[in-house]
């Protein structure tokens, strides 16, 4: 049926193929999130004062990174970026507030050398900034960007890449402006709905300029709150914002009317600051060994400490006002391991990266 040793050929190249085949599944394989295999049984609620349980789902997969946040919500949709029933493949998910029931999964459109280290979000629009790079003329340049998704249907909304981006290093956002931090000693402020660029930062830094998350904070802040400056250098308003805004992990700031809030960077943990919008100054601060982003409703601040225990206070003076406490003695922190809270109105979600479990909450000020 074949001529004398195409048979042997024909088997060998199917063995190539069979090799080509496995080796590119271990590379995708090696480029999709790792399973947490240590994994501790479901937590239960111990006790709540001021929530009420609405629902839970199990086998949730939000990924991790202290520096993002990829949980939150508005009135109609919670948002994850991760997986439900497996970690093999991450997506932006939108599920209903009321009931978790899954509006949408889709994927996150970003170039294919390119992954996610930077997530944030507005009341309507989910921002995820990823790394990357290209070839250009024998040499290797950064081409990472930002991309806006719709938290309500789940759709790309606009991209945006940064010349010379290896990686988006922060990001900070409210309703209206959007400021990228990406790792080029200039930062952007975009307009936070359409993505057209409002204003550069940092053409030319002087040495002893402090750089990085602080700046691109206090670039945000400034033109938001302060003079919409109109200049491209450092203004005496950022650099006295920028040293307020030291050590401050990249989970987004907080505002309200008279306040900004702020979490500290500490290893899986940290400390919230109320500071003065006007002068800076620490107004109060808490105690608590927090492991999560901060969220707010408006007029209460939610997280997750380190005992297992989401907790609410008051935003103008730090006041408990309720809190749930779940079984376990502490939260088990790797680095895999991702702890998320998010609000919107009465509604508040937080996630247990120990457990993989997600629950819903109704709060009640006491």
């Amino acid at each position: 049926m074949f001529p004398k040793g195409s048979k042997q050929v024909i088997i060998f190249l199917f063995s190539l193929a069979i090799i080509a085949v496995c080796g590119c599944w271990q590379l995708i394989d090696a480029l999709l999130p790792e399973c947490d295999s240590q994994e501790i049984p479901p937590r239960y609620i111990e006790s709540a004062d001021g929530f009420e349980v609405q629902w839970e789902l199990t086998e949730v997969f939000v990924d991790a990174n202290e520096y993002s946040t990829y949980l939150t919500s508005n009135n109609e949709r919670l948002a994850i970026y991760g997986a439900l029933g497996s970690c093999k493949s991450y997506s932006l998910i939108g599920l209903d507030v009321n009931d978790g029931a899954v509006m949408y999964d889709e994927s996150i459109k970003v170039p294919a050398t390119s992954r996610i280290n930077n997530v944030v979000s507005n009341s309507q629009y989910i921002y995820f900034g990823y790394q990357g790079s290209k070839a250009v003329a024998g040499s290797t340049i950064g081409a990472g960007g930002v991309s806006a998704y719709a938290i309500e249907t789940g759709e790309t909304v606009w991209t945006y890449t940064i010349p010379g981006a290896s990686l988006i290093r922060s990001l900070a956002a409210n309703d209206n402006y959007l400021a990228v931090d990406g790792g080029t000693d200039r930062y952007y402020l975009f307009n936070s709905a359409t993505g057209d660029v409002v204003k550069t930062l940092g053409k030319k830094i002087e040495p002893g300029m402090p750089v990085g998350t602080s700046v691109n904070f206090a670039f945000w802040y400034d033109y938001i709150s302060v003079n919409h400056s109109s200049g491209d250098g450092y203004s005496s308003s950022i650099l006295f914002w920028s040293d307020k805004f030291n050590n401050v992990v990249l989970s987004p700031l907080l505002l309200s009317n008279s306040l900004i809030i702020k979490r500290s960077n500490e290893v899986f943990s940290g400390m919230i600051f109320a500071l003065d919008r006007s002068t800076g100054d620490t107004l109060w601060n808490t105690s608590d060994d927090i492991v999560s982003n901060i969220s707010s409703n408006g007029s209460t601040l939610f997280f997750l400490t380190s005992s297992a225990q989401l907790t609410a206070v008051d935003a103008s003076n730090g006041t408990l006002l309720g809190s749930v406490r779940f079984t376990g003695d502490s939260v088990q922190m790797i680095e895999e391991r991702g702890f998320f809270v998010t609000a919107s109105g009465d509604n508040v979600f937080v996630y247990l990266g120990d457990s993989h479990q997600l629950f819903a909450f109704r709060f009640s000020s006491q």
